[in-house]
């Protein structure tokens, strides 16, 4: 019997002391809870689709026809089914490339879907897989790059206010997708071209940073 109690009687000592034992303070860099919800996102899928998809260049020009895009059977919950089954938590769309050219109707331009032949100009890359992410319960997030070959105004000051203008209906449909949950991906990420003038680039990421950052 003593056998038996004896182990049984160390280990409920031995837990009971590591219960009370606190844990050591916080030293150094720590991470935001913003960065831990990020990296509990583990793997996300990176959606690079656009113009390049028909043309076949690595980086378009922004002179391509907007017509060149015009996929015959587009379907974002593929995409999105797709993500979850490889048990990916986000997904993640090239909204906009150094192209210039939107998945979506952007107002402040006219290097849009909403003037391709892709569903007669109807068609919303950005509102479908909004929606499919939500419907299959994956995170969303927008990738837009500041740099566009096909804005007259790309080096002004007055294309910060189109930069900014353009952002906002991307942060709206990724937002859509992070209701349910804490860690969804909310924010555009905003890749900079080298060389490219500094009050062009935005600073914003994933996922939301601390209020005292700039964003677009």
């Amino acid at each position: 019997m003593s056998r038996t109690l004896f182990p049984l009687i160390a280990s409920i000592l031995l837990l009971y002391g590591c219960a009370t034992v606190k844990p050591p303070a916080p030293y150094g860099p720590c991470p935001t809870p913003a960065q831990l919800r990020w990296q509990r996102m583990e793997t996300n899928m990176f959606c690079h689709f656009g113009p390049n998809t028909f043309s076949g260049l690595e980086w378009g020009e922004g002179t391509e026809p907007e017509d060149i895009f015009n996929p015959t059977a587009l379907d974002c919950r593929q995409w999105a089914a797709t993500a979850k089954a490889a048990g990916m938590k986000g997904v993640i769309l090239t909204a906009k490339h150094h192209d210039g050219f939107c998945l979506w109707p952007n107002p402040a331009s006219t290097h849009t879907v909403a003037y391709s032949q892709w569903r007669n100009g109807q068609g919303d890359v950005l509102r479908d897989l909004s929606q499919a992410c939500r419907e299959a319960g994956v995170k969303m997030g927008v990738y837009i790059s500041p740099w566009d070959r096909n804005a007259p105004d790309y080096g002004t000051p007055a294309y910060n206010a189109i930069t900014r203008h353009s952002a906002k209906p991307c942060i709206m449909h990724s937002a859509t997708t992070a209701t349910s949950s804490s860690s969804g991906l909310t924010e555009p990420t905003v890749k900079a071209r080298p060389g490219a003038n500094s009050s062009m680039i935005g600073h914003s990421s994933m996922p939301p940073l601390p209020s005292s950052s700039p964003r677009l």
